[in-house]
């Protein structure tokens, strides 16, 4: 009797009945009969160079044995996309609320009973300082703090988002990005540096798109394809076409488009000189502002006439916003709970991960996806805006009572650029 196959054999079985199929439907080979390699590769869905090493190890009567099982070690636990990092953020608050001591043994239990984290201590302490927090060494009472770039910018938004809702001039507007793939939905892994991206062959697409109470923009939709490399293939001009004209002339009423940090988001108007620039760009910078120096001057004295007048940061998207008649309003880093999108995507990628991973193509894929935003309500953008909404009041109203109080020692004493959610999707 025949030994079973294993799923995976199944799965190269259904491969080649599908390609054959397909020769069969187009009435020839899909490929030249010469290319042997790429017509195995392309019938079971493999890379080529799979194909290749596999046909070098037969010539050389190399044994196929299964590759071997790598031993297995317990995973740490810092990838965002599995956490809920706005819950953790909160739950840390709490403890300052509360006045308990906000160290890693007394977060760490807070978390596991809370059931919003399932690492280690170790995982732990490397997460909370990639989520934007430091442990102060100098006082050890202090325990955890947060960076103060990172609370300042959260404080400048919340501020911002009540003034702009009294005023009720303008219509907000959320964007976000999410990823796909024939295995299902994924996470942001193209938005936070602290994020490793996974190699494979596996074909994915980003999407791009913003929302309203209304529903999603019209229009707006963006499908990127992509091969696992987020970060050099959604850039800049990519981000800056779609949102001219995909989202911008697409808005039928003045916005607030409230979107995070990601670095494509951030392309400053006019790139100013750091420490690392060369005294030529130094010079061409200061002179182009109208400001004295003399040319017998080091680099350091240099950097110190831009450090000192250099102007405050301007981002095209914020640019080009306020040419059609609108406004942005960046999330403070690390915050993607101040955005709805992350609920409404949870929605849809539910709907788009009952199925993921059958046999399909990828239009069959894309389709499934355009129906799972088809699923979407403005009802759902409604309420997702309006939990958002109670999210921004309670830190709102827990940032002025924290005044009230004279709690302040929560936050580190440093200046630490945190403008790229570097955060890091």
């Amino acid at each position: 009797m025949p030994k079973p196959l294993n799923s995976q054999s199944q799965k190269q079985i259904a491969s080649l009945i599908n390609y054959f199929e397909r020769e069969r439907d187009n009435g020839g080979p899909l490929l030249p009969i010469t290319c042997v390699r790429e017509r195995v590769a392309d019938a079971l869905r493999v890379s080529t160079g799979t194909v290749s090493k596999i046909s070098q190890k037969v010539k050389n009567n190399i044994t196929l044995d299964s590759p071997k099982k790598k031993r297995s070690y317990a995973k740490r636990v810092t990838n965002q996309n599995n956490l809920d990092i706005g819950s953790i953020r909160n739950t840390i608050y709490e403890l300052y609320e509360k006045r308990k001591p906000v160290n890693l043994e007394t977060i760490f239990k807070e978390l596991r009973n809370r059931q919003l984290f399932e690492g280690c201590k170790s995982s732990l302490h490397t997460l909370l300082q990639d989520i934007g927090f430091k442990w102060c060494k100098s006082n050890p009472q202090k325990g955890l703090m947060e960076l103060s770039d990172i609370a300042f910018k959260r404080i400048q938004f919340l501020k911002t988002y009540h003034q702009i809702k009294k005023d009720s001039i303008f219509n907000f507007v959320y964007l976000d990005e999410t990823c796909i793939s024939q295995n299902g939905a994924l996470g942001h892994p193209w938005q936070d540096s602290i994020k490793k991206t996974t190699k494979t062959d596996e074909q994915r697409y980003i999407i791009l798109h913003a929302g309203n109470r209304n529903g999603f923009i019209p229009g707006a939709e963006f499908v990127f394809s992509s091969n696992g490399d987020y970060h050099g293939e959604m850039d800049q001009n990519i981000f800056l076409d779609w949102f001219e004209n995909q989202l911008l002339k697409n808005l039928e009423e003045p916005s607030v488009i409230i979107m995070d940090y990601a670095p494509y988001h951030s392309t400053l108007v006019e790139k100013i000189p750091t420490s690392e620039s060369t005294k030529t760009v130094l010079k061409e910078w200061l002179t182009k502002h109208e400001l004295s120096f003399e040319d017998t001057m080091l680099k350091s004295e240099l950097f110190q006439i831009v450090a000192r007048n250099k102007p405050e940061k301007r981002y095209a998207v914020d640019q080009m916003a306020e040419q059609y008649g609108h406004r942005v309003l960046h999330l403070p880093p690390y915050h993607r709970i101040f955005n709805p999108n992350e609920l409404i995507w949870g929605v849809a990628k539910n709907y788009y991960n009952w199925d993921a991973g059958q046999e399909y193509t990828m239009k069959s894929y894309l389709d499934k996806w355009k129906e799972s935003l088809s699923t979407i309500t403005p009802l759902h953008w409604m309420n997702a805006i309006k939990y958002t909404e109670e999210e921004i009041d309670k830190w709102w109203n827990r940032e002025q009572a924290f005044d009230r109080l004279g709690i302040h020692n929560l936050i580190a004493d440093t200046n630490t650029d945190s403008d790229s959610e570097s955060e890091s999707d």
